[in-house]
Protein backbone atom coordinates (compact mmCIF):
# COMPACT_ATOMS: atom_id res chain seq x y z
CA UNK A 1 0.00 0.00 0.00
CA UNK A 2 1.77 3.13 -1.31
CA UNK A 3 0.44 5.37 1.73
CA UNK A 4 1.51 9.38 1.64
CA UNK A 5 2.88 9.82 5.16
CA UNK A 6 5.02 6.61 4.17
CA UNK A 7 6.41 9.16 1.38
CA UNK A 8 7.84 11.95 3.74
CA UNK A 9 10.80 12.89 3.81
CA UNK A 10 12.54 12.87 7.34
CA UNK A 11 12.87 16.46 7.75
CA UNK A 12 9.52 17.67 5.94
CA UNK A 13 7.88 19.89 8.39
CA UNK A 14 4.45 18.49 9.34
CA UNK A 15 1.77 21.14 8.98
CA UNK A 16 -0.69 19.01 10.46
CA UNK A 17 0.94 19.91 14.25
CA UNK A 18 0.36 23.44 13.42
CA UNK A 19 -3.44 22.63 12.74
CA UNK A 20 -3.66 20.72 15.79
CA UNK A 21 -2.12 23.18 18.33
CA UNK A 22 -4.94 25.36 16.91
CA UNK A 23 -7.51 23.20 17.58
CA UNK A 24 -6.22 22.04 20.95
CA UNK A 25 -6.68 25.76 21.87
CA UNK A 26 -2.46 25.28 23.08
CA UNK A 27 1.10 25.94 21.19
CA UNK A 28 2.70 23.84 23.76
CA UNK A 29 3.12 20.56 21.83
CA UNK A 30 4.39 22.32 18.71
CA UNK A 31 6.92 23.97 21.04
CA UNK A 32 7.99 21.34 22.54
CA UNK A 33 8.66 19.71 19.16
CA UNK A 34 10.36 22.65 17.62
CA UNK A 35 12.42 23.73 20.53
CA UNK A 36 13.46 19.68 20.83
CA UNK A 37 14.22 19.56 17.16
CA UNK A 38 16.53 22.90 17.28
CA UNK A 39 18.07 21.93 20.26
CA UNK A 40 19.15 18.43 18.98
CA UNK A 41 20.59 20.77 15.56
CA UNK A 42 22.75 22.78 17.72
CA UNK A 43 24.20 20.24 20.04
CA UNK A 44 24.95 17.99 16.60
CA UNK A 45 26.60 21.07 15.50
CA UNK A 46 28.33 22.33 18.35
CA UNK A 47 29.85 18.46 18.85
CA UNK A 48 31.16 18.50 15.31
CA UNK A 49 32.70 22.08 15.61
CA UNK A 50 33.85 21.06 19.04
CA UNK A 51 35.87 17.83 17.88
CA UNK A 52 37.12 18.99 14.92
CA UNK A 53 38.52 22.00 16.65
CA UNK A 54 40.90 20.08 19.20
CA UNK A 55 42.87 19.11 15.85
CA UNK A 56 42.63 22.24 14.02
CA UNK A 57 46.21 22.59 14.21
CA UNK A 58 47.05 19.51 13.54
CA UNK A 59 47.69 19.72 9.76
CA UNK A 60 45.66 21.86 6.27
CA UNK A 61 43.31 19.04 5.72
CA UNK A 62 42.16 19.23 9.74
CA UNK A 63 41.82 23.15 9.75
CA UNK A 64 39.45 23.04 6.80
CA UNK A 65 37.55 20.85 8.57
CA UNK A 66 36.70 22.69 11.14
CA UNK A 67 36.26 25.48 9.68
CA UNK A 68 33.83 23.96 7.57
CA UNK A 69 32.12 22.51 10.91
CA UNK A 70 32.27 25.95 12.70
CA UNK A 71 30.52 28.16 9.46
CA UNK A 72 27.69 25.34 9.90
CA UNK A 73 27.52 25.53 13.60
CA UNK A 74 27.70 29.42 13.26
CA UNK A 75 25.49 30.10 10.72
CA UNK A 76 22.35 27.21 11.98
CA UNK A 77 22.87 29.01 15.05
CA UNK A 78 22.33 32.58 13.36
CA UNK A 79 19.57 31.45 11.43
CA UNK A 80 17.57 30.12 14.11
CA UNK A 81 17.73 33.13 15.98
CA UNK A 82 17.07 35.59 13.12
CA UNK A 83 13.80 33.70 12.64
CA UNK A 84 13.06 33.48 15.99
CA UNK A 85 13.53 37.17 16.96
CA UNK A 86 11.58 38.27 13.47
CA UNK A 87 14.64 39.27 11.32
CA UNK A 88 15.94 37.95 8.41
CA UNK A 89 19.13 38.23 7.08
CA UNK A 90 18.17 40.97 4.98
CA UNK A 91 16.68 42.79 7.30
CA UNK A 92 19.60 43.49 9.29
CA UNK A 93 21.22 44.31 6.36
CA UNK A 94 18.30 46.71 5.63
CA UNK A 95 18.88 47.70 9.27
CA UNK A 96 23.17 48.75 8.28
CA UNK A 97 22.24 50.25 4.80
CA UNK A 98 21.90 54.09 4.48
CA UNK A 99 19.14 53.36 2.32
CA UNK A 100 15.92 52.90 4.14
Amino acid sequence: MNNKRNNKKPNQFNLKKEHNALASGSPDALVKMITDDVAAGIRKRYLQAAATYKHKDERVEKGREFVKAYVDYTHYVERIHLNATGKGVHDEHLENSKHR
